[in-house]
């Protein structure tokens, strides 16, 4: 926090440097009040940057409200209808609410766009497996395991599991993740699809290799 505070101490402080202040150390510890002023003060200086509003739509998420993040996430593919990691967001958001046919439809868009991102693949074989469609997850999974480590596959697989309620398996994969040092750990410490997980046995062991408090 120290070194965010001088690196935006100067009036010359870009919108960016903003975004990773809040959402790579405010949101973590649950300050999201304070995120989401970063974030508006962000996109006031870079209305059209489509990171820093989805930033926003995760903070919005992360204090449970759902319309507020998803109406951000609709403002970036009216911008950008091609912008994959939108169609990610609302499919992340949709499952955690049971909107399972919403769900399918941007988590197909999301792995159409970019079949190479393990959160996209993740996200659709998890989708598959609550339609009922468990030959096709099956098929995408086992891709995503014969991928190398460096590809994203842990935290493409912790991100399946948590959608499949199979808590021990998320938190294997997460752990992973982790010490892998992937930033998308970040991404989705407070997200409602990782709910399962946060309120899990196996929860204190992760904020501890994190360096997080228990309850955030």
């Amino acid at each position: 926090e120290h070194r965010f505070r001088v690196a935006m101490a100067d009036s010359s402080a870009d919108a960016m440097a903003r975004w990773c202040y809040a959402f790579y150390y405010l949101m973590p510890f649950g300050r999201l009040k304070e995120a989401t002023a970063e974030l508006e003060t962000a996109l006031k200086q870079d209305p059209l940057n489509g990171i820093i509003r989805l930033g926003l739509a995760s903070c919005f998420y992360s204090a449970g409200m759902d319309e507020r993040g998803v109406a951000e996430v609709r403002r970036v593919l009216e911008i950008d209808p091609t912008f994959w990691t939108a169609y990610l967001s609302l499919g992340f958001n949709y499952i955690s609410r049971g909107m399972i046919a919403e769900a399918l439809d941007a988590a197909e868009k999301a792995h159409r766009a970019a079949p190479w991102n393990a959160r996209a693949v993740g996200l659709l074989a998890g989708v598959l497996v609550r339609k009922g469609e468990q030959p096709r997850a099956d098929e995408l999974i086992q891709k995503l395991l014969a991928a190398p480590d460096s590809s994203g596959t842990a935290m493409g697989l912790g991100v399946y599991y948590s959608i499949c309620s199979e808590v021990d398996q998320a938190a294997i994969w997460y752990e992973k993740a982790i010490e892998q040092r992937d930033p998308s750990v970040i991404s989705l410490l407070r997200s409602p699809l990782t709910k399962i997980l946060r309120s899990s046995s196996r929860w204190p062991a992760l904020a501890k290799q994190m360096n997080l408090p228990e309850t955030i």
